[in-house]
């Protein structure tokens, strides 16, 4: 579909269309932002990339945007949630691998945390009422 096009569908239209939509070609900057906005509406998790200018709002707009390290323009880097410093899109699914073990590891260590300290609390519990002492002396 063509940005002309897209700009001109009803909210309505823009419901049914979004979801189905697989390019948006000459569409201008406020096309992309006004779709961002429409998928996020819906429920959708948006990532823009991108590498000029114009598509500054978009990129500020997405969950998250991913800008080229090397061909962006600092307009682009600014906006951007994560700057590619080799400009290869394979980058990006590194960065969601290594994003999911951190956050596995952090989930990991968090559950052993609360584990020991709910462990702690009982003993320190059990201790008090065993002894009958009121606390710490």
């Amino acid at each position: 579909m063509e940005g002309s096009v897209f700009r001109k569908l009803s909210d309505a239209e823009m419901t049914e269309v979004v979801p189905r939509l697989q390019v948006l070609a000459r569409s201008s900057p406020e096309d992309k932002k006004i779709l961002v906005e429409k998928l996020k509406s819906l429920g959708e998790i948006v990532g823009v990339t991108d590498d000029g200018t114009n598509e500054g709002p978009a990129l500020k707009t997405a969950n998250v945007s991913f800008s080229m390290g090397i061909a962006g323009t600092e307009v682009a880097k600014e906006a951007s949630d994560i700057i590619l410093t080799d400009d290869n899109f394979s980058s990006i699914v590194s960065a969601i691998v290594w994003g999911r073990c951190i956050n596995d590891s952090v989930r990991k260590f968090l559950q052993f945390q609360i584990t020991v300290i709910n462990a702690s609390i009982f003993v320190t519990l059990l201790s008090a009422i065993a002894w009958g002492r009121k606390g710490l002396y």
